[in-house]
């Protein structure tokens, strides 16, 4: 089975949209990725590994205000879970 077809029988796995989105990663297709992973966080807003992997391709596609965002949360991600405990 592959990505798209992950994300058509489960369109609210998380992990689908990380595997779909690492993928396009590999390939530079920034926006696409990104658009993943944004799903990720609207299905898992504590998804941190969902905001790092944006953070980075935001970074890589110059977009260095939002991946400064989205590691920000990333921070206060780890914070609230290590609380959590």
């Amino acid at each position: 089975m592959n990505c798209n077809e992950a994300v058509k029988l489960k369109p609210d796995s998380v992990r689908a949209y990380l595997y779909r989105g690492a993928l396009k990663y590999n390939i530079r297709a920034y926006e696409l990725t990104i658009k993943d992973l944004t799903k990720a966080t609207v299905i898992d807003k504590k998804c941190a590994l969902a905001y790092f992997n944006r953070a980075v391709c935001y970074h890589d596609s110059k977009q260095y205000q939002k991946a400064l965002t989205d590691y920000g949360i990333v921070l206060l991600l780890g914070d609230q879970l290590m609380l959590e405990v």
